[in-house]
């Protein structure tokens, strides 16, 4: 394999790391708005509930 080969291939291999990185973060993204938006449901649910049984006694 000559140098020109290595180093293209090390660049191929260093662009595709990069793009494979930005997939991961942006999933790590996804899933934390995710389970943001989860919480926010169930505190909603939970304070809901809440404030019917106070009413309903």
């Amino acid at each position: 394999m000559s140098r020109n080969n290595v180093a293209a291939n090390a660049a191929v291999e260093a662009a595709f790391a990069e793009v494979v990185k930005l997939i991961h973060v942006s999933r790590q993204r996804a899933m934390s708005a995710v389970n943001t938006e989860l919480i926010d449901l169930y505190w909603r649910v939970g304070e809901y509930l809440h404030y019917k049984i106070e009413a309903d006694g």
